[in-house]
């Protein structure tokens, strides 16, 4: 957005200096002149390719690739730009004559074409990337494509004033608003979805205490060597390593990280008997890696995946190697699988964990599917190794058959 400002900023001061020196004789006025004009014209075609990065990128943000479009828009805006830089040593598109005075040439219609050409990718880009961009945003891009669309069309006919260029100039403005609006609602909204966190961490921080420390009490009232106190243990210790790293900001040793999992592993089979079968290959432990990234993984597998079946049954495979440069865990399971997809959806991953946060918050009692909330928490898990040690998640699942996962994460 920058530089969607600073050259329709240049583009405005030329004209108005080539306005000023018109027809003024000396070196100097007819050096402004030449410099003035040609800024104009050149800056267009760059302002043009600005604002198509510009509008794509904010849709690519919201969810939907551009790519093409973007590409044909800059590329016709060069093939403009070309032709501005021959027009400045040849004149074709204007001349400036001896007496220091700007005229455009037959052959103007022709830039203004051109201009209109970069447009239509514009005007595709706008409305294939409706559906995922905020309603101000889309009436404000479209509203410059039609602005900006009607200026370079008056222009053939009111040649004396400059109407393509003060369209550009209104259309940025209301741009440039929508942004300011849009950003004010997001703070307000941010902040407000800032305290409800500080709250629900506040909470989360004293509930677990409270449990574990009634669960010791419990314990101690129970025969030492009876199965109740195996249990007991257990659930104790998956609280306790989710207390250690719950508000941790910082990466993890996998060993301590697979000790939870184990406690987690144990409560499950104790619920589910022989209809859960677990077999673990672990090869390499000594890497870190962000807090709750296999437990995650094989939560989702039980969850989602084999207590899915018809009959509850199913295996879960949790191993770990080195392979490459890249410290490597690999979660899978025999359960429903699901459509991965999902995690390529409409929605941008900032977006889809905004609703279900505020869904949450707001406390509604609707439920996306379990598509929708596994895949929240994959799309969560997916940004905080890339964020935290530039790790990658990779999913591959098959509908009925089910689901593998590896977290690859680079050995430097």
């Amino acid at each position: 957005m920058i530089g969607v400002l600073l050259t329709d900023c240049v583009i405005n001061i030329s004209e108005t200096l080539g306005y000023i020196f018109d027809r003024r004789t000396g070196d100097f006025s007819v050096m402004i002149q030449h410099v003035s004009h040609f800024l104009v014209y050149a800056c267009i075609c760059i302002l043009t390719m600005f604002v198509a990065t510009h509008f794509g990128r904010v849709i690519e943000v919201r969810g939907k690739r551009v790519v093409r479009e973007i590409a044909i828009a800059c590329g016709i805006a060069v093939v403009n730009l070309t032709g501005v830089i021959v027009s400045r040593f040849f004149g074709f598109y204007y001349t400036i004559d001896a007496n220091n005075h700007y005229t455009k040439l037959p052959t103007y219609p022709v830039y203004i074409a051109i201009c209109l050409l970069v447009l239509i990718p514009l005007f595709i880009m706008v409305l294939r990337g409706r559906k995922v961009l905020r309603k101000k945003e889309f009436i404000a891009f479209l509203l410059f494509a039609i602005l900006a669309s009607a200026g370079g069309v008056l222009q053939l006919v009111v040649t004396k004033i400059s109407l393509f260029n003060e369209a550009n100039s209104i259309s940025i403005l209301i741009v440039i608003l929508v942004h300011e609006l849009e950003y004010s609602e997001d703070t307000v909204r941010s902040e407000r979805l800032l305290a409800m966190a500080r709250i629900h961490a506040y909470q989360s921080q004293i509930q677990p205490h409270f449990i574990y420390n009634s669960l010791t009490a419990i314990r101690s009232q129970l025969p030492p060597d009876s199965e109740a106190v195996e249990t007991l243990n257990h659930f104790a210790g998956f609280l306790r390593g989710t207390i250690d790293v719950m508000n941790e900001d910082e990466c993890i040793p996998f060993s301590q990280e697979l000790k939870t999992v184990e406690h987690y592993l144990f409560l499950e089979k104790t619920r589910f008997g022989d209809k859960l079968n677990v077999e673990m290959d672990i090869r390499h432990e000594d890497f870190e890696l962000p807090a709750f990234t296999v437990q995650l993984l094989v939560e989702n597998a039980i969850r989602h995946g084999i207590r899915q079946k018809p009959d509850g049954r199913g295996t879960v495979t949790i191993a770990s190697y080195r392979a490459g440069d890249a410290h490597v865990i690999e979660v899978s399971d025999d359960g429903v699988g699901f459509d991965a997809d999902y995690l390529n959806g409409v929605l941008s991953p900032a977006e889809l964990l905004q609703q279900d946060i505020v869904r949450t918050s707001a406390g509604d009692g609707h439920s996306g599917g379990e598509d929708e909330h596994q895949s929240v928490g994959l799309i969560n898990l997916k940004n905080r190794l890339e964020l935290m040690c530039g790790g990658e998640l990779i999913i591959e699942s098959i509908i009925g058959k089910g689901t593998q996962v590896w977290v690859k994460i680079p050995t430097e």
